[in-house]
């Protein structure tokens, strides 16, 4: 608070207005810290004789941490359990969270240079400030000194008459950034009185416990080993006080701070033996069990009291809390008897392959452990087995070297002239866990004698092959095009080479690389040829007139590991005599068949554009032969294979063609396929012909664009035609249970037409005429009257007309006539007029308003008088009429009558005579 108050004097107000001009003013002013001077891009300024300093230097100067909040345009700076916050433009300051008034507020000057008042700042955080008028300086002398610890507290909380009975706490130093670390120290309680920061700061290395700052009070206990200061190990029965140093760190020069002593405490534990020490381990061997594990202990110093050791191996993570009741607990068959021996200070050994660790599993790599060793008591009635400290951790790894992989076999197997025709065949490495991939390495012969793993680790990594693991035992493989030798030339033919392999160790710490032994002596040569296909047959197959009509078969290459693919080549069969490897080889990509391997033989149509090795379109009517070229995977044209000839082939056009002049006839009237009779012309190559198929069509199907086609026509169902054979008499007429083409029964009242497929003898082109005329079935209508006339017959004392008419050409199917008079009158009534009256009407009139007239047996002309018209009405002067004659079917040859009138011109008007 004094250093506070004197800040609080030191600061004064300065007028805004005045500010600027005053600080250009001000005569230069130097800031020394600890007698450096404090450089900063921005000078202090003397504004009103107050000095304000550059924030962020200063902070930092004074070991304080800086945070500045923009949008708050505040500066907060800690320094140990100090924390001050300025505010630009403020006069308030807060220091620990407690307003400061503050006559000089802090400022932002010379484009964003934020100043402070160095007094306040500095006093603020503790250190001595000194400002030398004359001088135009501030000193400012840091302080050396450190906080002390609180609250030392030290308890026993076990009973084994050492160090680790002892729990000890304190609460940390306030400010712990100018300490470096603490020291525990445990003094005898009849020296704590006298003991001193002086004498703390000479107690030796080995005789306190260093505890490392991390802003937490602490809480700990101490271990076995834990000695006095005075460099006695604790004991049971022996009283100790506990004082905890401060130590400085070095940036500052700090000096050190000694707390307060703890109240007494008094190791109570019943008396053990002496307890070993000088504990280590060490991973001696790669078993991957016990033997791997040397132990290394100084004997206890009064052995006559110890029976013999025992060894604990335990795992590092439960090692924290494995105490000597843990020790005393753990089965016979998980720890190591070690007995005494007379001769030597300190004991050696190994554990064995069946030594397991306390939780009793077998020991192994991989795992971290720690070692304890037990010093056990010969009279546990005077004294207690005593357990040593912990050893540092271990953890066994295999450290054998790595076994070399072994080449096999290397081999010319194909013809590129690269690296693709070498084959490398080896087996792995023993033990590959150890092995992170191989490199493979093409020696020249003559170098191959001093080439050695030297040489292989210094390889470029361009000229040497990397192979994964695969965790097979054997592995072969053939080297990529790009494969270099390890002076970096291309592997090519006539070179003779040796190979090497190398397995890569997983970890270059551990584990050195190993060099197999030379493969023997190869040379490179192009000498490789595959075997030809057999057996090429070939086929004519259809009737396109191109290369689809060419089916080609042939048996496969039996081993086709060394098969690129096949090529078919079709030659004219005057030049095949001629064709062989050499011309096949020349003939252009565009002049054969590519065919991929399938595994099996091989039987492929060729493409509609496929042509001759001449480049001519495959067609009919040329005699061709066909080959078959086995190509390798080598680039190697010699190492190709030509098959023999086929037989020779001519492609022959068998399709059909159409029939032509399809007709439909009625040929009956029982509303069903049987009324209709097909006729048509068949085709010229009729002895290409299977069958012919006659088939209805909807006419409103058939009249769509492309509404039935070939196509369709194709895929008609079986009972939805009617099949004949070439030599059928024509024409045909259909079943009365014929379908049409969709399945549906053939019936009245519904328009078809009628199409014929011509059906070709072994292939799929078929061929389907025009469609037929249209066709309807209808009910049967009788043959008409012809010649109605119609003349005046009355008299001075009656009207009548006389009608005369021609009876039907064939009376076969007339019942009789119905002669009848229609007036030329207005509608009335419903009655009926000659611009109403037709079949549908005749039909409906009652047979007494009209004259009757049986038929005559055969075509004659007969006549009939009549005094009333249709409508039953009598004759009427100046009525004009027309006379009808209505011929009636006898309903069983005919169901449908006709009718027949006079002619319009032959209209009567009557009056008397």
């Amino acid at each position: 608070m004094k250093r506070f108050g004197l800040a609080l004097i030191l600061s004064v107000f300065l007028c805004t207005s005045l500010f600027q001009s005053q600080a250009q003013a001000a005569p230069p002013i130097k800031i020394y810290i600890n007698g450096v001077e404090l450089n900063a891009q921005q000078s202090p300024v003397m504004i009103g004789n107050r000095v304000l300093v550059p924030m962020r230097a200063m902070f930092e100067a004074l070991n304080a941490k800086v945070v500045w909040n923009q949008g708050q345009q505040r500066v907060t700076a800690t320094k140990g359990s100090t924390t001050i916050s300025l505010t630009i433009g403020s006069s308030v300051a807060v220091i620990n969270g407690q307003n400061v008034a503050l006559d000089v507020p802090a400022k932002v000057i010379n484009g964003g240079f934020t100043v402070v008042p160095v007094r306040f700042v500095s006093e603020a955080l503790g250190q001595d400030v000194q400002w030398n008028s004359a001088a135009q300086t501030v000193t400012v002398t840091l302080t050396t000194e450190v906080a002390p610890v609180s609250n030392v507290n030290a308890r026993t909380v076990s009973q084994q008459g050492d160090g680790s009975d002892l729990q000890v706490s304190f609460n940390r130093a306030q400010d712990e950034s100018t300490i470096d670390h603490y020291r525990v120290l445990v003094v005898k309680a009849g020296n704590a009185p006298y003991f001193t920061a002086a004498n703390a700061d000479n107690v030796r290395s080995g005789n306190f416990t260093v505890i490392n700052k991390d802003g937490r009070d602490k809480s700990f206990k101490l271990d076995s080993q834990t000695r006095d200061v005075d460099g006695a190990l604790l004991q049971s029965g022996s009283s100790y006080a506990v004082f905890v140093l401060s130590v400085g760190n070095q940036d500052g020069n700090y000096n050190s701070a000694l707390s307060r002593a703890s109240s007494t405490v008094t190791v109570t534990g019943v008396p053990a033996v002496s307890v070993v020490n000088g504990l280590s381990v060490r991973d001696v061997s790669d078993f991957g069990d016990g033997r791997d594990l040397s132990v290394t202990f100084n004997k206890a110093q009064n052995e006559h009291e110890i029976s013999n050791y025992r060894i604990f191996v335990v795992k590092s993570a439960s090692s924290s809390s494995f105490n000597v009741q843990s020790a005393n607990a753990v089965s016979s068959s998980n720890y190591t008897t070690v007995n005494k021996t007379n001769s030597g200070y300190g004991i050696t050994t190994s554990l064995n392959s069946s030594a397991r660790d306390t939780s009793g599993e077998l020991i192994r790599k991989g795992v971290s452990y720690n070692v304890f060793v037990m010093s056990v008591s010969n009279n546990t009635n005077s004294k207690v087995n005593r357990l040593s400290s912990a050893s540092s951790s271990i953890t066994l790894t295999d450290n054998s070297p790595i076994t070399a992989p072994v080449i096999t076999k290397v081999e010319d197997v194909s013809d590129f002239g690269d690296g693709r025709d070498l084959l490398v065949n080896f087996n792995k490495s023993a033990d590959e866990s150890k092995v992170a991939s191989y490199r493979i390495f093409v020696v020249k012969n003559n170098n191959a004698s001093s080439f050695n793993l030297n040489s292989a680790n210094s390889v470029n990594s361009n000229n040497y092959h990397t192979v994964s693991k695969t965790g097979a035992n054997t592995l072969s493989l053939t080297l990529p095009s790009n494969m270099k030798d390890v002076q970096g030339a291309a592997i090519v033919n006539n070179q003779s080479y040796r190979v090497f392999l190398m397995a890569v160790g997983n970890d270059k710490s551990n584990y050195v690389n190993a060099l197999s032994s030379a493969s023997s002596a190869i040379t490179l040569n192009n000498n490789f040829t595959v075997p030809a296909v057999t057996n090429v047959r070939v086929s004519d197959v259809g009737d396109n007139d191109d290369g689809r009509d060419l089916q080609v078969t042939f048996n496969k290459v039996a081993d086709e590991s060394k098969i690129s693919h096949y090529r078919i080549f079709v030659v004219k069969s005057g030049n095949a005599s001629r064709f062989n490897l050499n011309t096949a080889n020349a003939v252009s990509y565009n002049n054969y068949t590519y065919v991929g391997k399938t595994g099996n033989n091989i039987s492929t149509t060729l493409a509609s554009g496929a042509t001759d090795v001449d480049g001519a379109v495959i067609r009919s009517g040329v005699n061709y032969q066909v080959f078959v070229m086995s190509v390798t995977t080598a680039n190697n044209l010699t190492g190709n294979a030509l098959s023999q000839a086929s037989a020779n082939i001519t492609l022959i056009n068998n399709s059909a063609s159409a029939p032509v002049n399809v007709r439909a006839d009625i040929v009956d009237y029982k509303g069903n396929g049987s009324d209709l009779s097909v006729t048509f012309n068949k085709t010229v190559s009729d002895n290409q012909i299977s069958s012919y198929r006659i088939m209805v069509v909807d006419a409103d199907q058939a009249n769509k664009v492309n509404g039935f086609t070939l196509g369709i026509a194709n895929n008609v169902q079986r009972n939805s035609y009617t099949e004949i054979s070439p030599n059928t008499t024509l024409p045909v007429r259909l079943s009365e249970k014929a379908l049409d083409a969709q399945g549906i029964a053939i019936s009245r009242d519904k328009t078809y037409k009628v199409y014929v497929l011509a059906v070709s003898k072994g292939s799929n082109n078929n061929a389907l005429s025009a469609p037929s005329n249209d066709v309807r079935l209808q009910e049967p209508s009788v043959t008409p009257a012809s010649n109605v006339n119609l003349s005046n017959s009355s008299t001075a004392d009656a009207l009548s007309l006389t009608v005369s008419f021609k009876t039907a050409s064939n009376e076969a199917n007339v019942g009789n006539y119905l002669v009848m008079l229609v007036p030329n009158v207005s509608p009335n009534n419903g009655q009926y007029n000659i611009s109403n009256f037709d079949l549908t009407a005749a039909n409906r009139v009652p047979t007494s308003n009209g004259k009757t007239v049986t038929k005559q047996g055969k075509e004659v002309n007969t006549s009939t008088v009549l005094e009333f018209d249709v409508n039953g009405n009598a004759l009427s002067v100046g009525t004009t009429y027309r006379a009808y004659v209505l011929t009636l079917g006898n309903g069983h040859d005919a169901t449908l009558n006709n009718l027949t009138s006079s002619p319009a011109h032959n209209d009567v008007t009557l009056d008397y005579k």
